[in-house]
């Protein structure tokens, strides 16, 4: 009976939600809340890390900073909406934990010496560092997908 299980899990752990706009499988996805503020929201499913999620996040936060013509992005509230689900095969009960995350920000441009505030992300940076990682699941420590 376990072997089944573990068998599957095996599996499924390849299947990790990629970094894409939202979709069956989840992804990321932008909203405009305002002028100059965004909410990105990223849904993943239990086989991704929740680095990834965050990762997700960080980079859609970038693209759109960059996309409206901002230099950068500050985080103004973010919220874990990480899901717990239950499942029973063969008798046996798994807990499935997907991660998510939902971040409110704010795209501005600096003059240059004006510091930026806090909580606030260089978006060309941003892309440099976290890129890396989401063309390469293993950095998570999961299988590629």
């Amino acid at each position: 009976m376990r072997i089944p299980i573990l068998i599957l899990s095996v599996l499924l752990a390849g299947c990790a939600t990629p970094y894409q706009e939202m979709g069956a499988l989840g992804g990321v996805s932008t909203a405009q809340t305002g002028n100059d503020t965004f909410r990105i929201s990223s849904r993943t499913n239990a086989y991704t890390d929740p680095a990834a999620a965050q990762d997700f996040v960080l980079m859609k936060a970038a693209e759109t900073a960059l996309k409206h013509g901002a230099t950068h992005f500050a985080i103004i509230d973010e919220t874990d909406v990480t899901r717990t689900d239950y499942a029973v095969a063969s008798g046996v009960a798994m807990r499935f934990r997907s991660p998510g995350q939902d971040k409110n920000i704010r795209i501005f441009s600096l003059k240059p010496g004006q510091k930026p505030p806090p909580n606030s992300y260089v978006a060309e940076d941003t892309i440099r560092f976290v890129s890396p990682r989401l063309k390469t699941p293993q950095r998570y420590g999961m299988p590629p997908g």
